[in-house]
């Protein structure tokens, strides 16, 4: 069995260590097994697989938990300057970290420890380690927990390495009382740290290390580094690695000024008091500066990156800046969508259960209930009833002080939807936004224009014109407001696009106004080109939205 399952399996990555069992003493020297590198041992008896494997796996946790820690950049143009895929791949990264830890629908904790329970059923140990996290974790905590050799430490990073957002999620509670407290300790010495890690990397990665200019490497979990390099580099050196890893010393040069992703001395509040352990936040950013071999382990300088230095647009910044200290589910149903992820079926089940009691004296859970009906509503009659229920809900509103206008703006703009051709509550929503005062803020017009041309798009009989209007509104208050690559800039570019192509498909181009066909088609072509322009730079390379931008 051993010896024909062998050669299917023990060249595959993730196959770190083979242990053969069963074998009698005699069968040990088989020169069957001479040649696979990974085989660990051969063994007789269940209690000697039992001891062996419980040893190796100690030595395992320390020497490769945190192989894929680091996501090394790809380009294949060796210039040191900052790719636009690779700038939009760690922007995104960031940013989702950023909006989970915002997530508003209530605390985590209850639920990851009811998945925990899941997962460690049987382990007495584990579980103990849980009802005590339960019964004594604190948010001033969370940097204890993490050092402690437990579940959490390892559901944590292997959750942010392998981008797993169910578990993410359910983290969200603890990521973000560790970062706070990471902030509060943010390390404030000298003007610069130098630290030091030991690991096994792959060959593969260093690899890209080596042939690229000054790659930036990602922090894709939190990582643990020492003041103290000879325990670093004796650490990279007593480790026993397949062919497919090296050992690797990390030597991490940060500047203390900054402040984007926290970094901290955290041995006053680790388990391990006597550690010189440094902590840095997850989404850290580095540049290799350089790569040298020497006495079997390689030697890989970093340097903690500015937002700046990757980011040259400063598109991070502001869509950060922006960011609410509290986002609700809709906010991050359409980041997901921003970055690729459409369906969230399986993360929605993670988090808590809204109130459905509708309440007839309160506007917001009347127009909640509408919203719900207008998602379902699929002809004019269903249409009518929910107009009714937007109309009941702008009646509340409007006895409220102060009013709402936002609010009312969406309830507008949802009864003359569900009415299709009533222009008497899109101008009442049209009113609002010329009215707004400058105390709402630039953008949060520009969205407004931006909704009533979208609206003007499919319903009011397809008013090219004034759609056209809203959307050129909304683009001018856009260029003014936001840097030039941002992606509702190219958003808006593309409804631009849209609006003209649909403008010719619902006409019949005849002979006569073929110089109509040629001036639509044009335009259409030149915002399109401007919107794919933009996003070439800010997306991902393999985000859905650029296909359809091609297309």
């Amino acid at each position: 069995m051993a010896a024909s399952l062998l050669p299917h399996i023990h060249a595959l990555p993730q196959m770190y260590a083979v242990y053969v069992y069963g074998l009698e003493e005699r069968s040990k020297n088989d020169q069957t097994f001479a040649n696979y590198s990974k085989i660990r041992a051969i063994l007789s008896t269940i209690n000697e697989a039992i001891s062996r494997v419980s040893a190796d796996r100690i030595v395992r946790r320390q020497q490769f938990d945190d192989t894929t820690t680091f996501q090394v950049s790809n380009d294949s143009d060796n210039s040191s300057d900052v790719k636009p895929a690779q700038s939009a791949t760690i922007l995104w990264f960031q940013l989702l970290i950023d909006y989970i830890i915002r997530l508003s629908e209530g605390p985590s904790l209850p639920e990851l420890i009811d998945l925990c329970r899941q997962q460690y059923a049987g382990n007495v140990f584990d579980m103990a380690l849980i009802e005590e996290f339960e019964d004594q974790y604190r948010s001033d905590k969370a940097i204890w927990w993490y050092t402690k050799d437990s579940f959490v430490y390892r559901l944590l990073n292997q959750a942010l390495r392998e981008r797993n957002l169910r578990m993410i999620i359910l983290f969200r509670e603890y990521i973000r009382d560790l970062i706070e407290q990471l902030v509060e300790n943010q390390y404030s010495g000298a003007s610069t740290i130098t630290v030091y890690r030991g690991q096994a990397l792959l060959v593969s990665e260093i690899n890209r290390v080596r042939d690229q200019t000054s790659p930036l490497i990602v922090m894709q979990s939190f990582l643990s580094t020492s003041k103290n390099r000879e325990v670093a580099l004796s650490f990279a050196k007593q480790m026993v690695l397949p062919a497919t890893l090296n050992p690797v010393l990390f030597e991490i040069t940060a500047d203390t000024q900054l402040k984007e992703r926290p970094f901290a001395d955290i041995a006053r509040h680790s388990e391990f008091e006597n550690e010189e352990e440094i902590l840095f936040s997850v989404g850290c950013v580095f540049k290799a500066t350089s790569l040298a071999y020497s006495d079997n382990v390689w030697l890989i300088k970093l340097t903690l990156c500015k937002t700046d230095e990757y980011e040259p647009n400063n598109i991070y910044s502001t869509m950060n800046a922006a960011l609410d200290s509290s986002i609700d589910l809709d906010t991050f149903d359409r980041f997901l969508y921003d970055i690729g992820i459409p369906s969230w079926s399986d993360i929605q089940c993670v988090l808590p259960p809204k109130q459905q009691q509708l309440d007839l004296n309160n506007a917001k859970s009347v127009c909640a209930y509408a919203d719900k009906l207008f998602r379902h509503h699929d002809d004019s009659v269903a249409g009518m009833e929910v107009a009714t229920w937007y109309l009941k809900a702008i009646d509340l509103e409007g006895k409220l002080q102060p009013v709402n206008y936002l609010n009312l703006f969406k309830m507008y703009l949802k009864v003359a939807e569900c009415l299709e051709n009533d222009k008497i509550y899109y101008e009442k929503a049209k009113n609002i936004v010329t009215n707004l005062t400058e105390e709402n803020g630039p953008l949060q017009t520009a969205r407004l224009y931006f909704k009533l041309a979208h609206h003007c798009s499919l319903y009011s009989d397809r008013d090219h014109d004034e759609a056209l209007d809203c959307y050129l509104a909304c683009l001018h208050i856009q260029q003014e407001a936001l840097p030039e690559n941002d992606l509702n800039i190219a958003l808006t570019y593309k409804q631009i696009a849209t609006l003209h192509n649909d403008h010719l498909s619902s006409h019949e181009i005849s002979e006569p106004s073929f110089s109509e066909y040629l001036v639509y088609t044009s335009i259409a072509e030149f915002f399109m080109g401007k919107c794919l322009s933009i996003q070439l730079k800010t997306l991902p390379a393999t985000h859905p939205e650029l296909a359809k931008t091609y297309f």
